[in-house]
């Protein structure tokens, strides 16, 4: 489920930036009827694939909400770690090194993904608050936190 979650998270930002708003928000009101407007739909057959489509790109639209999935399913797995066994055998100070480890290179290979992706839209330049996150804070600036929650 966690994989799936990093999917659909990974779908949500290319289909942002490909749909380049031309379909309406799928948190809108009359979404279905916005969506069958913009369609060329002639018979019943038409709109129906019409409205297949319409739920697959509100679909694709709703991806945000896979972060709290996968956060949720992590916190899950790190209890189910635990719980399984016990205390750390070698200590804490290890068993957060080990997961340190494991865990910065992939969060700075996303970092660099993020640098290259033609498919990443940047509305705003990459300056210092990139490579504070980079380098693990995701705190400073303050004004960003509603954004770093997760």
């Amino acid at each position: 489920m966690k994989g799936i979650s990093i999917l659909w998270i990974a779908f949500f930002h290319f289909f942002g930036t490909w749909q380049n708003g031309r379909y309406p928000s799928a948190l809108g009101d009359d979404y279905f009827a916005k969506y069958l407007a913009g369609c060329a739909s002639e018979g019943v057959l038409e709109s129906g694939v019409c409205l297949a489509q319409a739920g697959l790109a509100g679909i694709a639209q709703l991806g945000f909400h896979a972060v709290g999935v996968f956060i949720v399913l992590s916190g899950f797995g790190l209890a189910y770690s635990v719980a399984k066994t016990g205390d750390a055998p070698s200590g804490w100070l290890a068993w957060y090194r080990s997961r340190v480890l494991r865990l910065f290179p992939m969060y700075w290979a996303a970092h660099l993904l993020y640098l290259v992706s033609p498919f990443q839209a940047r509305p705003e330049p990459i300056d210092y608050r990139f490579w504070l996150s980079f380098l693990g804070d995701r705190v400073v600036p303050i004004d960003m936190i509603p954004f770093y929650f997760n």
